[in-house]
């Protein structure tokens, strides 16, 4: 090594690593006990030292410890050095069930959450920067990717201006080491979060399962529909929605007589149809097999041997696949700036025996199509009474419960499950089979969902009320629910005391957390705007007829704003 006044010269990445990590001193072991605090280890990495370097035919060094945690990174090629934070989903450094994606995605979701701070604008400011221009790429990561936040240093011989130099120190000590450790911070909070959600997640699987019936109530905008598919999810069922309104009546749900098309004459006649729920318990007696991993693997060895080339069915793009060593597929598109999207065996196979496009819709029937028009699939259907299949039934009480059910009220008891709550439908006699019966699956289980505040809430039929379980989510819960900042959970907290205390109104009209989501279901902070086109009319709607209306909606809006 050569220092010079105002240069620092280096031998290789090696070395320049070596003088990095005496130059920092103390700080080396700052950061490893830093982490060792916010990674929740027993113990801190090696002292002394902050960037590892065992490789030499690396251009690159990492902390130690790096691998499944967002990592400080150090680059030296091309006549360039450059140092910051990167996020890794290259591989994982040790047998794990968790894929690099599973680990770097908390990281990234926690730059996503501070990337307007203070923080982060200093070091844009600074000349740092995601270096590919990839920083949107962080909400959808991807495997075997690399995102690179940092600065670049052109330098020549080996050198490196000494004023450089020591910003470079000054920033892997100071804003860099901040970015880091709130990076982590929010990665923490977001797993806590997370595992919170799970335990609350399954209290109401538990309820689903043994129950079989399951009401969701609660004022307006606490999630519940949302909360409906989440439980579903959970238990990886398949789903159903629908959403009940006046008009809405047994042929709809259950069976009835639909016109057909117009025939060479012109004559409508009419046929029997099933409706939309007894539909979905005949898909939940049955699965559909077929030969499919046999002619998949055919498809793999010939797109691996040949260039075959895709299309999608409606824009008509080019697209390549490529296969990694796992039998997975990656698409490639046709253009200069192409992202690699995995499309799954599980994703073609659930396209081509049952329909269902789960992901990437362009891409996964390009490529199922070409499976079933190139090779002979043959589909067969068996049974699967074990897999759950959940059945979504929105604003439940806004319906005619009893002329949509008709003799179903019997069927979907609990206890009635199965063959034993078999009964004749309104429309047997038009079956082609006189014996035919029809009854609710063991596996198929229903949710519905409504408004505490909706008046025919009162109407709701006593004996279906005695066939499900009802559970109230309430604001506080959906707050927690969807993450909401604490800011956020401080507002509503103040308004729905208030609303609480206003006469004539009550806890079923707090006010929910989806009010403070914006349409990507992200929380927004433009308070006056989500005062002004959401909360003022629903609440001048509440107090519509009360006396002194407007002098209960300023206390509302005062409670609101955190000035009473």
């Amino acid at each position: 090594m050569e220092a010079k006044s105002t240069h620092v010269s280096f031998k290789d990445l090696r070395n320049l690593v070596n003088l990095i990590n005496k130059s920092l001193g103390d700080f080396c072991d700052e950061f490893r006990y830093e982490r060792k605090e916010l990674a929740s280890r027993s113990k801190a990495s090696s002292s002394g030292i902050l960037f590892k370097y065992e490789d030499d035919s690396r251009d690159w060094a990492i902390n130690e410890g790096g691998g499944t945690e967002i990592q400080y990174h150090l680059f030296y090629r091309n006549d360039m050095v450059g140092y910051g934070l990167g996020f890794n989903t290259q591989y994982v450094p040790f047998a794990n069930k968790m894929s690099p994606v599973e680990y770097m995605a908390p990281f990234a979701q926690g730059y996503i959450q501070i990337k307007n701070s203070e923080l982060v604008l200093e070091l844009k400011e600074q000349n740092f920067c995601f270096q590919n221009d990839d920083e949107d790429e962080l909400s959808n990561l991807q495997d075997n990717q690399y995102h690179f936040f940092g600065n670049v240093i052109h330098i020549q011989n080996n050198t490196i201006p000494l004023s450089l130099y020591e910003e470079m120190i000054e920033h892997i000590k100071g804003n860099l080491f901040d970015l880091y450790c709130v990076i982590f911070e929010k990665r923490n909070e977001i797993i806590n979060n997370k595992n919170r959600n799970m335990e609350e997640m399954k209290k109401y699987t538990d309820l689903l399962k043994s129950n079989k019936n399951l009401i969701l109530t609660g004022a307006p905008g606490t999630g519940k529909t949302y909360l409906a598919k989440q439980i579903a999810e959970t238990i990886n069922a398949e789903i159903c929605f629908t959403q009940f309104h006046p008009s809405y009546d047994y042929t709809d749900f259950v069976e009835g007589l639909r016109p057909t098309r117009p025939d060479e004459d012109g004559n409508i006649g009419f046929e029997l149809k099933d409706g939309v729920f007894k539909e979905f318990c005949k898909k939940a007696l049955i699965n559909r097999t077929s030969n499919f991993n046999e002619i998949y693997d055919q498809f793999i060895d010939d797109i691996s041997q040949n260039d075959v080339k895709f299309e999608t069915p409606v824009k008509k793009k080019n697209f390549s696949v490529e296969v990694n060593s796992k039998k997975s597929c990656y698409v490639i598109p046709n253009t200069d700036k192409a992202t690699k999207m995995p499309i799954t065996k599980e994703m073609i196979r659930d396209y081509i025996e049952n329909g269902n496009i789960r992901d990437w819709k362009p891409y996964t029937t390009a490529i199922g199509d070409y499976i079933k028009q190139n090779y002979k699939i043959d589909t067969k259907d068996i049974s699967d009474r074990n897999r759950p299949f959940v059945f979504i039934i929105d604003e439940i009480n806004r319906g005619e419960i009893s002329k949509i059910f008709g003799e179903l009220f019997f069927s979907i008891d609990p206890s009635y499950r199965g063959k034993k709550g078999a009964v004749k439908t309104q429309y047997f006699n038009m079956q082609e089979d006189k014996n035919e019966v029809f009854y609710v699956p063991e596996n198929v289980y229903i949710i519905g969902t409504m408004n505490d505040i909706d008046r025919s809430v009162e109407s709701f039929d006593f004996a279906m009320r005695r066939r499900f379980v009802w559970e109230e989510i309430t604001a506080e819960q959906s707050a927690e629910n969807m993450n909401l900042p604490d800011e956020i959970k401080v507002k509503m907290a103040k308004l729905n005391l208030e609303i609480s205390k206003t006469e004539g109104l009550g806890t079923s009209y707090h006010i929910g957390g989806a009010y403070f989501l914006d349409k990507d279901g992200k929380p927004r902070t433009d308070y006056d705007f989500i005062w002004k086109l959401r909360l003022e009319p629903l609440l001048k709607e509440y107090l519509r007829g009360m006396s002194d209306a407007r002098t209960k909606l300023d206390d509302l809006r005062e409670a609101y704003e955190n000035k009473g």
